[in-house]
């Protein structure tokens, strides 16, 4: 975005040919750049979708990877056992030798990968994820904005709808930062001459 104008933006899976690809989208980050016809140096600051990512979940791009029967198998051998077996599982050791699988390597993570996101490596990922955004762009981390998981569905479905003046916005998560889902009440606030967006979750 300049001055508030979104200018370019793209999704992963444009370049990499896999659907609902995610991880850290360095082509499409490429690839706005150069269609907005700016340098890196030129940006104020970096909007990091989502506080609290599973490392294991990013690592194996669980939505993208997955086939019908991989949902099955994390059913049978993960959720089974943990939930009625009161078993300890290790997550990334059920998919970790599937070879059909892309998975992703932009983040040094294999040291968060023995447990499935708990609370400490939930919160190194998050360091991890602002520190390789950082190197790779050579940009000051203090630029690196993480933004709650629901504000970014709310904020997305303001700007992509015709409706202004007081709206409400539904989230319906499969997980999200702090629910399953959010009601919210979006509309703009007057600051400094620009209509700007804002909300209260109700």
């Amino acid at each position: 975005m300049i001055d508030g104008e979104i200018v370019a933006a793209a999704q992963e899976e444009s370049f990499s040919g896999l659907k609902t690809d995610h991880g850290l989208p360095l082509q499409s980050i490429n690839y706005c750049i150069q269609s907005a016809g700016i340098n890196v140096s030129d940006i104020d600051e970096i909007a990091l979708a989502t506080h609290n990512l599973n490392p294991v979940i990013i690592k194996i791009k669980r939505n993208a990877n997955f086939s019908v029967n991989d949902w099955i198998k994390e059913q049978h051998f993960y959720w089974k056992p943990k939930l009625f077996g009161n078993e300890e599982v290790n997550y990334y050791d059920i998919f970790k030798n599937n070879t059909k699988f892309r998975m992703d390597d932009t983040y040094p993570i294999d040291h968060l990968l023995s447990t499935y996101g708990n609370k400490s490596a939930i919160d190194e990922f998050k360091k991890i994820r602002i520190e390789t955004i950082s190197n790779i762009l050579n940009i000051n981390k203090n630029r690196i904005k993480p933004i709650t998981h629901e504000d970014c569905h709310v904020f997305y479905s303001y700007y992509a709808s015709p409706m202004r003046g007081k709206v409400l916005a539904f989230t319906a998560e499969g997980g999200g930062d702090y629910s399953k889902g959010s009601v919210s009440i979006m509309g703009e606030v007057k600051k400094a001459g620009k209509n700007l967006p804002h909300h209260q979750q109700i």
